[in-house]
């Protein structure tokens, strides 16, 4: 099972333009090979994911290392993520759902997303010392509160939270899983609005997670934020830190609702001794939605 802890990072002066430096570098990749590929894909040619890697590779290698490839190869993966809901949308997606490919790390204001992207086997952790320290870069970063999980570890991304002025790493790491579905009860979950999510066991069993309270707080977020919009709009403004602090305690508070109704689910199916859960294809559009959001 793959399992991420995240910890917030306390950087200086120094340390913070570094990241920067390095985050405006990966998002100007990104947004490279993205180009490259959407070329190809609007002339209706194969997307060559090997060439436009190799391509950007020699261009970003100097300032991200061997971390470049890392940035391409995500990329890739969201690429791939479309073409295979575009598959999908021929027969089993519903016809409102639009995939779309991916985007561009820069938003209409000019600001890039700040985000750094470092390869499993270029940094190092010391849970001692609480010290992340990168290979290439010949950077450590301090990191407050502790790890909760353990194991091999993936891909290290680094984001930078504008509205809370911090920055975050975000730690994969693959941890076994001894649970055995073998003999075991079978259940599905589908999600819904109203009904956050209704969980039937074959056992005849079934639960029900009422969605109407998250709804409430997510629409009261909501009118705060369409408040706060009409009154920058009024002075002319096109952003402020207090909008995007409410945007963050949205997304937090929606984030928290979904850890924990997953945590009761989980809890309750692990007290029926269920070994494998199913989800419906319209169930898993709309977590993936719901992950663009909190993303």
């Amino acid at each position: 099972m793959k399992r991420a802890n995240a910890v917030k990072l306390t950087v200086d002066k120094k340390t913070h333009e570094k990241l920067k430096e390095l985050a405006v570098v990966t998002a100007k990749c990104w947004n490279e090979v993205n180009w490259l590929r959407m070329q190809q894909f609007k002339k209706g040619e194969r997307v060559d994911f090997s060439k436009t890697e190799k391509e950007v590779y020699e261009k970003y290698k100097q300032i991200l290392k061997v971390n470049t490839q890392q940035v391409a190869r995500k990329n890739a993966e969201s690429w791939r993520s479309f073409f295979s809901l575009v598959e999908e949308k021929k027969g089993k997606l519903p016809k409102w759902f639009k995939p779309r490919p991916p985007g561009y790390w820069k938003d209409k204001s000019g600001k890039y997303k700040m985000l750094i992207i470092i390869r499993n086997d270029r940094y190092e952790i010391d849970e001692e010392k609480r010290i992340i320290y990168l290979k290439d870069f010949k950077l450590s970063l301090s990191f407050n509160g502790k790890l909760k999980w353990r194991g091999k570890q993936g891909r290290l991304e680094i984001i930078y939270n504008e509205a809370r002025r911090s920055w975050y790493a975000y730690i994969p790491v693959e941890v076994q899983n001894d649970v055995k579905a073998e003999d075991k009860l079978k259940a599905s979950i589908d999600i819904g609005i109203v009904n956050s999510a209704t969980v039937y066991v074959e056992d005849g069993s079934w639960y029900i997670f009422k969605g109407g309270s998250v709804l409430s707080q997510y629409e009261y977020y909501s009118k705060r934020i369409s408040v706060a919009q009409k009154t920058l709009a009024r002075h002319k403004q096109g952003g402020s830190r207090e909008m995007k602090l409410l945007h963050e305690k949205r997304k937090r508070f929606l984030k928290h609702a979904l850890n924990s109704m997953v945590r009761k689910i989980m809890e309750e199916l692990k007290k029926k001794d269920v070994g494998a859960v199913f989800t419906a294809m319209i169930a898993y559009i709309a977590l993936m939605m719901i992950q663009d959001m909190l993303s």
